[in-house]
């Protein structure tokens, strides 16, 4: 984890990481969000709605800005922030 203080950010500093989204990954998406959208879960109907194959899930990809902003950049400041609501593992969540 990157340890940089405030002083040290600066606009138009960047940062990046890779990942590659498997299959895998994509199953465990599907049984945590409930989405069985069969763009995502089934690679010849995905082919014959014009894909190339299975379509990654959009809040798939929207998840890894967690880990760039809390792991890779900048890292352990990112913990100081405030958050509204906080939601603890065994909650349940109503979703309207």
């Amino acid at each position: 984890m990157n340890r940089f203080t405030y002083e040290e950010l600066f606009v138009g500093q960047t940062a990046e990481f890779s990942r590659e989204i498997t299959n895998e990954m994509m199953d465990k998406f599907c049984e945590i969000s409930g989405d069985v959208n069969p763009l995502h879960k089934e690679e010849s109907f995905a082919k014959d709605k014009g894909y190339p194959g299975r379509v990654v899930y959009g809040m798939l990809t929207s998840a890894m800005y967690s880990c760039l902003g809390g792991y890779t950049y900048p890292g352990k400041i990112v913990f100081y922030k405030v958050f509204i609501l906080i939601f603890s593992p065994q909650c349940l969540l109503v979703i309207r």
